[in-house]
């Protein structure tokens, strides 16, 4: 896996995959200080999100967690 720098300065799309759960705060958090700058991560259900939004502060407290719930509609309803 490349190191933190090289991901934030990639001039392209990444995709980072087989991430294991348990892992994802510990990354996010150390991807966010790394950015100096607003990150944004999409979780796959609210489950997730609140799991992250929890996780987050124990490895980076300094950080601002802003929660967005998913909407309680189907697409295109």
């Amino acid at each position: 896996m490349p190191d933190l720098q090289q991901i934030i300065k990639a001039q392209r799309s990444l995709t980072l995959s087989s991430i294991p759960a348990g892992f994802e705060p510990l990354l996010l958090a150390d991807l966010a200080r790394a950015a100096k700058r607003r990150t944004v991560f999409i979780a796959s259900d609210d489950t997730a999100l609140r799991a992250l939004a929890d996780t987050i502060p124990f490895f980076a407290p300094e950080l601002e967690i802003l929660q967005f719930p998913s909407w309680d509609c189907l697409p295109y309803d």
